[in-house]
């Protein structure tokens, strides 16, 4: 990601407004825009010399743990477990079906 913190670098700033800060979008040509910052997001992901350098998720959607699948039959729901168990069986199931 150094690779790419030039190019996104030239093209925020951050402006101080009524005592709170906010992050500008500057165009190509340096100068404020109405550019978002997911349309910056967009345009460095469909720009070709930087694409291959944004991965987005690998994640396919096989292998989750649904939120009202038990992940282990007998013990509590999964939506009854707390977050940290939940991750914790996701990473179970996950590496037990890989």
């Amino acid at each position: 990601m150094e690779v790419l913190l030039p190019h996104v670098q030239k093209r925020l700033r951050t402006d101080i407004v009524d005592g709170v800060p906010k992050v500008v979008v500057l165009g190509t040509d340096g100068k404020p825009s109405a550019t978002t910052l997911e349309e910056l997001t967009d345009e460095f992901k469909n720009n070709e010399a930087f694409a291959p350098l944004i991965v987005g998720t690998k994640g396919n959607g096989r292998n989750t743990i649904n939120a009202n699948q038990n992940p282990n039959p007998g013990d509590k729901g999964f939506t009854e477990l707390p977050p940290t168990d939940r991750l914790t069986a996701a990473r179970e199931q996950q590496s037990q079906s890989n």
